[in-house]
């Protein structure tokens, strides 16, 4: 069972303090949920190329690794780089840069933005992030991450806390 009083990490580095939530975080969940809840179809990125339609798309298919949704093979470029690329992103520090690559099997086109998917999207998403909360450390996979390999319950959680964080504040949310 995850602990509902485990300690944000912080990002740290260069006087930010802004806090980094986690998924294993009580008090981060509700959080994450509110911010999901802000989104509307009329919700505009600040940065990148995705809608929000697409945007929860992909947070979704993202989370569905951890929880053994989605089943990808590792890739090649995960197997040559991966494990440098891991201590790069997979770290408390700061939060990921604007603009980054995504892998192409997480990349959804939507065209118009449909309300309905929308709310279908947040209510996945939210469902989600309470089953990875609710499986905790030992609930967390053994198999390897497509791009960055075998990670620790710990990296799992901050990789995907990061990765919807990110998505979020890319929506202004």
């Amino acid at each position: 069972m995850a602990n509902p009083d485990l300690p944000l990490t912080r990002f740290g580095g260069g006087g930010d303090k802004k806090a980094m939530e986690t998924l294993f975080g009580h008090t981060s969940i509700q959080h994450f949920a509110a911010r999901i809840e802000s989104l509307t179809p009329e919700t505009q990125p600040e940065w990148g190329k995705m809608n929000v339609q697409e945007m929860l798309a992909h947070v979704n298919a993202a989370l569905g690794v951890p929880l053994g949704t989605v089943q990808l093979s590792r890739s090649l470029i995960g197997r040559l780089f991966g494990r440098i690329a891991k201590g790069v992103f997979i770290k408390p520090g700061k939060p990921f840069t604007k603009n980054g690559p995504t892998d192409p099997r997480f990349i959804f086109k939507a065209g118009e933005v449909s309300a309905e998917k929308v709310e279908e999207g947040k209510t996945t998403l939210i469902a989600g992030i309470e089953e990875f909360h609710r499986r905790g450390a030992p609930g967390m996979p053994t198999t390897a991450h497509p791009f960055f390999g075998k990670l620790s319950p710990e990296e799992w959680d901050l990789l995907s806390a990061k990765h919807i964080d990110h998505h979020l504040r890319q929506f202004g949310a």
